[in-house]
């Protein structure tokens, strides 16, 4: 194993060891100029490998070869001091070295606890956030909490009200099915009682009904019987008084329709007569003058007179059945009111 690699293995925490100087440490000069100078213990450590070890017992021989050929003090003096030199200077550098090495682990280590302080800072940040998130949701949870709180209240106070509502609604039901039970026994009660009252008043009705139909068919035939009797009544009252009403209606109408139309046809057979005798030539009046037959005229009004007043007997006939008279037709106006004089003539 090297000395440098023993001097990396040194605690860097470790002070440093104290730097021997020539100045500082003179040799001792005992009045043997040609003994070799003592060797000083940290040689043994050289910081240079196996290398550097030989390199030196080399240089260490050389030295010794020329000082053995030079034996004077002042040789063996500046010999001391350029050994003592070289040491020193090995010294510096193996310290320089250890200085570096040790620097380099500073920086490594100063990189490491930097990185360590920046990873700290950001855990710290992250645990200052997760905190800050934590206590988020612990505000939030607190208030979940007291909206639960709350919300468990509402609900036994919902629950509190079914129970009574239910406790209401149960007494209610039993009461209703008492009075369900009590109407159910009134009912059957008064059902009894209605079949009872139904078949005597079933009785009843037909006594009754049977009373009624007697009644009824009494009704009946005494009332076909004075229908008839009274038709036949008033259709004998309505014959006699529609003939004699009829006979002096008519015999009123004609007289003043005879009268009338008499009146015309003198007329007219007088201007006739006029006209003729006008139109006569005068050897005529020397002769026997003609007179006519009146029964010609008589027979030709009488005709006349009888198509009108039939005319006059239909339409009175037609009106009547028209008008829906309550009154029963008389029956005066069915049959002939005087006979046809023509047709006893033939």
């Amino acid at each position: 194993m090297s000395y440098l690699s023993e001097l990396r293995g040194v605690n860097p925490e470790a002070p440093l060891p104290p730097l021997s100087s020539p100045m500082l440490e003179p040799p001792s000069l005992n009045g043997h100029p040609s003994s070799p100078p003592r060797s000083h213990p940290s040689r043994q450590h050289s910081p240079t490998g196996k290398s550097q070890g030989s390199k030196s017992k080399s240089r260490e021989r050389g030295r010794r070869d020329k000082r053995e050929r030079r034996p004077s003090a002042a040789d063996s003096m500046l010999t001391l001091m350029l050994v003592e030199e070289e040491r020193n200077s090995s010294n510096l550098k193996a310290l320089l070295q250890i200085t570096r090495d040790r620097l380099e682990t500073e920086t490594r280590r100063a990189d490491a606890t930097e990185s360590r302080a920046t990873l700290a800072e950001a855990r710290a940040r992250e645990a200052s956030n997760r905190a800050a998130a934590a206590e988020q949701a612990q505000h939030r949870s607190e208030l979940d909490a007291a909206r639960a709180h709350e919300e468990i209240k509402r609900v036994q106070m919902q629950i509190e009200t079914a129970e009574r509502e239910l406790r209401r609604v149960t007494n209610e039901l039993q009461r209703l099915t008492r009075q369900k039970e009590e109407a159910d026994n009134a009912a059957a009660k008064a059902r009894d009682l209605a079949r009872k009252w139904q078949s005597a008043l079933r009785d009843h009705q037909a006594h009754d009904e049977g009373r009624q139909e007697g009644i009824r068919l009494a009704l009946i035939r005494r009332y076909d019987d004075g229908k008839e009797d009274g038709w036949e009544e008033g259709r004998n009252e309505g014959w006699d008084a529609g003939q004699e009403e009829g006979f002096h209606e008519g015999r009123k109408a004609g007289f003043e329709e005879g009268r009338e139309m008499g009146r015309r046809e003198e007329r007219r057979y007088a201007a006739q007569l006029y006209n003729r005798w006008k139109d006569t030539p005068r050897q005529l009046d020397e002769n026997e003058p003609v007179i006519p037959d009146r029964s010609f005229f008589n027979n030709k009004g009488r005709s006349e007179s009888q198509e009108r007043t039939r005319t006059w007997v239909e339409s009175v006939v037609d009106e009547s059945i028209r008008s829906h008279s309550p009154k029963p037709r008389p029956a005066w106006l069915r049959r002939r009111m005087t006979p046809e004089p023509f047709l006893d003539e033939r």
